[in-house]
This record gives structure tokens, C-alpha cells and sequence, in this order.
């Protein structure tokens, strides 16, 4: 996932199919990448030609993660990447559902520390 934030902030105006393409993943992938980067507080646009932009600057309300969240992050990416290609039906359930609370893992973690 921070690959595609790299892509995106290197070489704007990526299509999902190139984005696969460029970090050797498949479109569903990158689209659960850009799901999950609007989740954390991105700002990701499309154009008209089906062209996604992240807009880093303008989303001020973003909150900074910790290196343990961002470990988090990578890690739930990497499980669900790895059911994903096992085509294993009980273990994509199980990692979209584990990816599913790192929102309000990060929510709860940012307002207890506020």
C-alpha cells in the first residue's frame, strides 16, 4: 500500500490496471489499497478517464501514524494479499474481517492519545 502512495505521489494519473501493472498486483488489490488509503484519511481522486490522484496536502485532518499502526497497516495488507492468492474463501473472510478493525483501532489508539 505505500508502494501505491509512492506511485500515485511519483506518477499521478495512474489507472488501476496500470497501478497493478507497476506493483506487480492484481487490479482488485489496488482497489482495496485505495478503499483503505480514503479509510485512513486520504484524499484520492479520479478523473473522468478513470485516473486516480492522492492528494496528500490537502487532507490536514489526517492523522499521523505511529510506526506500530503503520506496521499494522502493512502487515493486515500482506494477510489479506496472502488469502487473496490462496483463493481460500474462509481465509479472505478472515482477513477483510481483521482488516476491517484497523480503522477503529487507529481511531480508538488517535483519540486516546488526544
Amino acid at each position: 500500500m505505500f508502494t501505491l502512495i509512492r506511485l500515485l505521489n511519483d506518477r499521478p494519473g495512474q489507472t488501476v490496471s496500470q497501478a497493478a501493472h507497476l506493483l506487480d498486483t492484481t487490479p482488485r488489490t489496488v482497489y482495496h489499497y485505495l478503499e483503505t488509503l480514503e479509510d485512513l484519511g486520504y484524499c484520492i481522486d479520479k478523473d473522468s478517464h478513470d485516473r486516480y490522484f492522492l492528494f496528500e496536502a490537502d487532507c490536514a485532518h489526517r492523522p499521523a501514524f505511529t510506526a506500530e499502526e503503520s506496521a499494522l497497516v502493512v502487515r493486515s495488507n500482506y494477510i489479506l494479499d496472502k488469502a487473496w492468492n490462496n483463493q481460500s474463501y474462509y481465509s479472505i473472510f478472515v482477513a477483510a474481517f481483521i482488516i476491517s478493525l484497523i480503522p477503529t483501532f487507529i481511531i480508538l489508539t488517535f483519540h486516546v492519545k488526544t
